[in-house]
């Protein structure tokens, strides 16, 4: 179906554009740039790969923009979302200037993610060494209409990629929780996601690629050149006018980024940064997971989280912002805890969540998780820390996908613990065995869980009562407090979240 515009003026893709196949770029290590400065480490770690955690959000974003400067052959972005803000344009600004230098770049993105279809990256597609392709994507493309789609394709425009990875020259990967938008960079003047990736470079990068490779090739990728451009040719100069206004007015941070930019990549070379070593595998679900039509198959990612757990034999610690346990979740962590495994958990407060309705999903089994005997950890919307004092908003919310397990192994990811990752979107994690790495997230898990920025959930029952009741135990304002109802909201969003709680049936589509 070529191009057409139905009644209203909606515009359809245009399913007649070719879409080629091509493969990632994997260079030798000694003709990439990252890869030059581990090859020695390489050699004499063979199957093992370097990583680092990117923590606080400022240096995330600065991460990426290193990977794709360093970048000699090829640069791939999958992304659940690409927000057009600032943090977006200066992440497109890299790609742009690889693109120029000659690096092939491939952006692939949920349509789901996509504000409009006159977003930057869109438009970056005319670029003759970038090429954009848009996943699972909307037939109709005006955003009025796709409630009405829902009403005719729910099964399949419910399922989305939910993947998030940067891959350069085949060398190096980072995978992580984040996508490319402000509030993931602690950038956002409302609210920030506190959230976690990791850079690694060796062997597991090239199962990255591999793995974007499958997804860009599949029948699910669609050139951005089968959307139709809405813009005259004089509003779309006008619009990447605006763009290059916003970038100009970043030019003190461009130049204070490419003078930390040479000092990184200075001190990896000298190793005065520390960089843990380890095998890394990576493990995704296969794209056509989208498909509703096809035969299901047992999620990749799920098999080996499942596996993972029934090795642990001292500790488990998860943050998880989605939250929603099945049925057999409590029992499973019942089973750990008598086998002397400790077990805790920590998502978001009812008041960091943004999605009160996933909240629903977590709150109904909460008191269930508590009586299996896990420790309960709940983010608290004011949450901050010292090392996030200019950080510009005033709310916060857990956005992290990371496992420690038996302070050795590190899972760090897309991957919620919720019925919509396990079943409906395709998901991606790394696992490290790494002892010095494990080590490092589970200081970064239990500083999240500190009673400064966690509120901890305890079962206590009163004389005489028949049933235990909930108590948010932390630190608030610097002072240790108790409160018997969930922290920081109205008794509307409490009562909310209640009349969600009754729908049945309501835990499978979160």
């Amino acid at each position: 179906m070529a191009v057409g515009v139905l009644a209203g003026g909606c515009a359809t893709l245009d399913t007649s554009v070719t879409r080629p196949d091509s493969q990632a770029v994997q260079l030798p290590y000694t003709e990439s740039r990252l890869g030059q400065l581990f090859d020695a480490d390489l050699a004499r770690r063979p199957g093992e790969s370097a990583s680092l955690l990117l923590d606080e959000g400022t240096l995330a974003l600065f991460q990426r923009g290193v990977l794709a400067d360093s970048a000699e052959r090829g640069i791939d972005l999958q992304t659940y979302i690409y927000d057009d803000d600032d943090s977006g344009i200066v992440m497109m600004e890299r790609l742009f200037l690889a693109a120029e230098r000659g690096v092939r770049v491939r952006v692939l993105i949920d349509d789901n993610g996509l504000a409009s279809d006159t977003v930057l990256p869109l438009i970056l597609d005319d670029h003759p060494q970038i090429e954009v392709r848009i996943f699972n994507p909307f037939h109709l493309r005006a955003r009025w209409s796709r409630p009405f789609q829902y009403l005719f394709e729910f099964r399949r425009l419910n399922r989305r990629m939910h993947n998030k990875l940067l891959i350069v020259d085949g060398t190096a990967v980072i995978v992580g929780g984040r996508n490319v938008g402000g509030n993931y960079f602690d950038q956002d003047d409302d609210a920030n996601f506190t959230d976690l990736d990791a850079l690694l470079v060796g062997p597991v990068a090239r199962e990255a690629a591999d793995c974007f490779d499958e997804y860009w090739n599949s029948e699910y990728a669609v050139p951005a050149a089968a959307v139709p451009n809405p813009l005259s040719e004089k509003r779309r100069e006008r619009l990447i006018e605006t763009y290059r206004a916003r970038l100009s007015a970043l030019d003190d941070r461009r130049d204070r980024y490419e003078a930390l930019r040479d000092a990184f990549l200075e001190a990896l070379e000298q190793r005065k940064i520390d960089v843990h070593w380890g095998p890394a595998r990576l493990v995704a679900d296969p794209p056509d997971k989208v498909d509703p039509s096809a035969t299901p198959e047992p999620s990749p990612v799920l098999a080996a989280l499942r596996d993972e757990w029934d090795r642990a034999t001292r500790e488990i610690l998860i943050a998880s912002a989605y939250l929603v346990p099945g049925p057999d979740f409590s029992s499973n962590i019942l089973a750990k805890r008598e086998q002397g495994v400790a077990v805790s958990l920590l998502t978001n407060s009812l008041a960091s969540n943004d999605v009160a309705v996933v909240h629903a999903g977590y709150a109904k089994r909460r008191r269930e998780l508590l009586e299996s005997g896990a420790r309960l950890f709940e983010y608290q919307k004011f949450a901050n820390t010292p090392s996030r004092e200019d950080t510009p908003s005033s709310g916060a919310s857990l956005h992290s996908k990371t496992i420690v397990f038996d302070r050795h192994h590190a899972w760090i990811g897309s991957f919620n613990l919720d019925p919509r990752s396990v079943e409906l979107n395709t998901e991606v994690a790394v696992i490290v065995d790494s002892a010095s790495l494990a080590a490092e997230l589970a200081q970064r898990l239990e500083h999240d869980m500190s009673p400064e920025r966690s509120w901890e959930v305890h079962l206590r029952r009163d004389p005489g009562a028949q049933r235990a009741h909930l108590e948010w135990h932390g630190i608030h304002e610097g002072e240790s407090i108790v409160v018997r109802h969930e922290p920081d909201t109205s008794p509307l969003e409490r009562a909310a979240v209640q009349f969600f709680k009754l729908i049945p049936g309501l835990d499978r589509l979160l």
